[in-house]
């Protein structure tokens, strides 16, 4: 992969950059290589992360989703633009078609995988059983799929059992599982996720 062809690199998770990272690494080349590359993180906790290995940020959207970066690049030129997305292997494909009808050049390659976590069915539902659970958090469309893959599409959870979402892709997906969606917050991050739940149950009791 020859990085000084990118103009410029897309992290849309922590992960993302960890395994770049991590791979750029391995391959003997480091930070340096990436002299004179823009670079766009999704959200803050992203852009935290990248930062944090030495790394300036030129572009996070104001909206901390797939669509958000595709408005934010609208208002660049990016007619003949290379673009690096490094990323999940099994991820949304609204921001490279995006990015292409832009007239960019668009480079996806699989940084990582999103696994099922091992854990079985007959345990999650003892613990649903034994009321010891009182909301379900999920953090992408990923975790909604890989959750139904092990509990099963006809699952009925219990009444006071509550939905949490971390942003409206998530939630999309939840609801089209035919999954209520109880709790969803104004900032995509898990800062905001976690503020949201404190405030849903605050306002409960």
């Amino acid at each position: 992969m020859a990085l000084d062809t990118y103009n410029w690199i897309i992290f849309t998770s922590a992960n993302g950059v960890q395994y770049f990272l991590e791979r750029l690494i391995a391959r003997g080349h480091d930070i340096r290589d990436l002299k004179g590359i823009k670079i766009c993180c999704i959200g803050p906790a992203t852009a935290k992360q990248v930062q944090a290995s030495g790394i300036r940020v030129d572009l996070v959207p104001q909206q901390y989703i797939s669509e958000g970066i595709l408005r934010s690049f609208a208002t660049l030129k990016m007619q003949e633009q290379k673009v690096l997305l490094p990323r999940a292997g099994k991820a949304r494909d609204i921001l490279p078609e995006g990015l292409r009808k832009m007239g960019a050049a668009v480079d996806v390659v699989s940084a990582y995988e999103t696994v099922i976590s091992g854990k079985k069915k007959k345990e999650l539902l003892l613990e649903l059983a034994h009321n010891n659970i009182d909301v379900i958090t999920f953090t992408s469309s990923s975790t909604v799929t890989n959750f139904l893959q092990i509990m099963g599409r006809k699952l009925s959870l219990p009444e006071k059992v509550r939905i949490a979402c971390i942003g409206p892709v998530t939630a999309a997906t939840a609801r089209e599982a035919g999954l209520p969606v109880d709790i969803i917050q104004d900032e995509y991050t898990m800062e905001g996720l976690v503020q949201s739940l404190i405030r849903y149950f605050k306002k409960k009791k």
